[in-house]
């Protein structure tokens, strides 16, 4: 997973996410919900999904990984699941190429305005 991670970085960084960030979707693909969870055990190195008990716990954690607001605001997902697979291919795809177009352009512009 590492390795994989290591090599989203560069295509992460354009759209304000790493590498660890891009694995967490693609391995959460059939359940959107343990995006979070799949990002931390990244972080964490752990084997099994982690309990964060405190938010500061995990802010610090996210934190020490170089997230920012960017970060966070980039990290929305979908809602609800609709159970359909058309309907999941047209979900997961449609961030993703709104993601890229918008958050490409919002990064650049945060790093030349000094923000990030």
């Amino acid at each position: 997973m590492s390795h994989v991670a290591r090599m989203l970085d560069g295509p992460g960084s354009a759209i304000g996410l790493d590498g660890v960030i891009l694995v967490g979707f693609i391995l959460a693909i059939p359940a959107n919900e343990i995006v979070l969870p799949t990002i931390l055990m990244a972080y964490t190195g752990v084997v099994a999904m982690v309990d964060v008990e405190q938010i500061q716990g995990l802010r610090s954690l996210l934190e020490a990984q170089g997230w920012t607001t960017l970060t966070a605001m980039s990290l929305l997902t979908i809602k609800k699941e609709t159970g359909r697979w058309k309907w999941t291919a047209v979900a997961f795809g449609t961030p993703l190429v709104l993601g890229v177009v918008v958050l490409a352009p919002v990064v650049v512009l945060a790093r030349l305005l000094g923000a990030v």
